[in-house]
């Protein structure tokens, strides 16, 4: 590093020794193609909502079968508001019809507990042939479910819930390009409409609930609009680390990448969220430690 360009820092951090496991949507949609034939004998797919739709969905149009959410399988009117589908399906069928309830994960088992006591209160068991699905297990908790495609202990993290898991706390976040759009060429000009930008940036994604610390090349001076721009979106988070440093020196060293990089390295901090491919590559090579790129959605570990 160019001797002019020094970093301090007023926080010490022990590096955990935890590691992390990350499913990408590209790897559930692998496993679902790949082990597709195993839902071939069902009839009807249901998704427990949210992330349960996602795999229910993969299913239900890899197959063509009908697909709906449990609400709609509670429903008293089910079979009427399906009437087209369900008598397609019993044209073929002189058998109990069969009914695969899927989810993304099971941890301790509560929502499938949940789910078959309702099962069990309106006597849906009674009509149909009814098994229980979950992507991702763990060992205590696989003998919950019926089927599975990959055991996973905890701690783990998903692609589709990455800004709205508990586990948002121990990342590191990258700002422009996660929380909201890069700034443009013309945007960036390090005066008024940098200053423009900072507090009209339209927001991305908005993490749902409290996540841990925040990096940024942003430059220190420009700490006052950053926060006033992070508590107008209501993000909720602990730390936020802005480059000491000015624009002319930031260009010259490349100093975006080996500031995340430097702060990624001193924290306990399980995952790097960075939303461009080349920081995001460089960050891993230099901390060794694993980061995920909204860009490309890659998982670097």
């Amino acid at each position: 590093m160019n001797n002019a360009v020094k970093f301090k820092f007023k926080y010490k951090f022990e590096r955990l020794n935890i590691m992390l496991k990350f499913k990408s949507i590209n790897d559930i949609k692998n496993q679902v193609r790949h082990n597709i034939h195993y839902f071939n004998k069902y009839d009807i797919v249901v998704g427990i909502p949210r992330s349960g739709m996602l795999i229910a969905l993969m299913i239900g149009l890899e197959l063509n079968k009908l697909t709906i959410q449990f609400s709609d399988l509670l429903d008293k009117n089910f079979k009427n508001n399906y009437s087209s589908r369900m008598n397609a399906i019993k044209q073929n069928n002189d058998r109990k019809l069969k009914i695969i309830i899927c989810d993304d994960s099971i941890n301790t088992g509560e929502t499938i507990k949940k789910i078959k006591n309702q099962i069990e209160v309106t006597g849906l068991n009674n009509l149909y042939e009814i098994h229980y699905f979950a992507a991702y297990a763990t060992k205590k908790s696989k003998d919950n479910i019926d089927l599975y495609f990959e055991l996973i202990e905890q701690p783990r993290i998903f692609e589709w819930n990455l800004f709205h898991h508990e586990y948002g706390k121990n990342f590191l976040w990258d700002f422009d390009g996660v929380f909201c759009n890069d700034p443009s060429d013309l945007e960036n000009d390090d005066g008024e409409k940098y200053l423009n930008f900072l507090k009209y940036a339209e927001p991305k994604i908005i993490p749902s609930k409290p996540i841990g610390m925040i990096v940024s090349a942003r430059l220190e001076k420009y700490r006052e609009q950053s926060i006033d721009w992070l508590k107008k979106n209501s993000i909720n988070y602990s730390t936020l680390f802005l480059l000491n440093s000015t624009a002319e020196l930031r260009k010259k060293n490349s100093l975006h990448k080996i500031f995340k990089a430097e702060v990624y390295s001193r924290t306990n901090s399980l995952l790097f969220i960075e939303s461009d491919i080349q920081q995001a590559s460089w960050i891993y090579e230099k901390t060794q430690k694993p980061v995920y790129c909204i860009e490309t959605s890659q998982f670097l570990n």
